[in-house]
């Protein structure tokens, strides 16, 4: 690996493989949070919160709360967003066997 990339994430390859998965597909929700971890590294917390969001609305999930929490701890509150704790706490109600929530 070069030197300049020591340190870095390269994420550049799933920007455009993830967005040819067509909503169809069994790959589809994956793809899209990996796009949001994506955009949550190169500290695009406005995409990676929509992207989230969007997951989040169509099927419960406690990791995509728990990267909702992860995203408002970097970016800070707002009242339209919510705040860190309250992510972090449902992430946990939603997995309560999961220690990396509790």
């Amino acid at each position: 690996m070069p030197s300049a990339w020591k340190g870095q994430i390269v994420f550049s390859p799933w920007k455009s493989t993830t967005r040819t998965v067509p909503a169809a597909s069994p790959e589809y929700r994956r793809a899209r949070f990996l796009v949001a971890l994506s955009r949550i590294h190169q500290r695009q917390y406005d995409e990676a919160f929509a992207l989230l969001k969007a997951l989040l609305d169509a099927a419960p999930s406690a990791t995509a709360l728990n990267n909702l929490g992860v995203i408002q701890a970097r970016r800070g509150a707002t009242p339209e967003t919510g705040r860190a704790a309250y992510y972090f706490t449902k992430a946990a109600e939603a997995d309560p066997g999961d220690p990396d929530y509790a």
